[in-house]
């Protein structure tokens, strides 16, 4: 008589193997959505230094254009409650004459917090302020 057992189920093997590939996988699952979050984290950081360096060179735009450079924070737009915190935030622009009379070079440079290494970089050529008596 054969004896042939007809018993349904997993084994212990088994299910270690199905516990071990499950772990695998909500680790790797974990370690993306935190990449993920750091990823938008820091596009988020180059848009709002890209939308600075905008306002700031047409802050620059809107005056008399004079050579020069100057630099600093967003900490006064920070002061306004309808803006975030842009403290660590920093700028640096300077504007020089170039070989087009009439035309004057603007640079303005915006990066966050130390990363000042790898700044939103803005370059835009405006007509020279005029000079007095002319």
């Amino acid at each position: 008589m054969c004896a042939h057992s007809n018993n349904r189920g997993f084994t212990l093997v088994e299910l270690l193997v199905a516990a071990v590939i499950l772990a695998t996988g909500l680790a790797a699952t974990a370690g993306a959505f935190s990449a993920s979050t750091r990823a938008q984290a820091a596009a988020i950081r180059i848009e709002t230094a890209s939308r600075l360096a905008q306002a700031k060179l047409a802050e620059i735009q809107a005056g008399q254009p004079t050579p020069g450079s100057s630099e600093g924070d967003f900490d006064e737009l920070s002061q306004q409650d309808s803006v975030g915190d842009l403290a660590d935030y920093h700028y640096y622009w300077e504007i020089a004459d170039t070989d087009i009379q009439g035309l004057v070079r603007a640079q303005v440079s915006v990066w966050y917090l130390n990363n000042d290494r790898n700044p939103v970089v803005l370059v835009a050529y405006l007509p020279a302020a005029a000079e007095a008596g002319q």
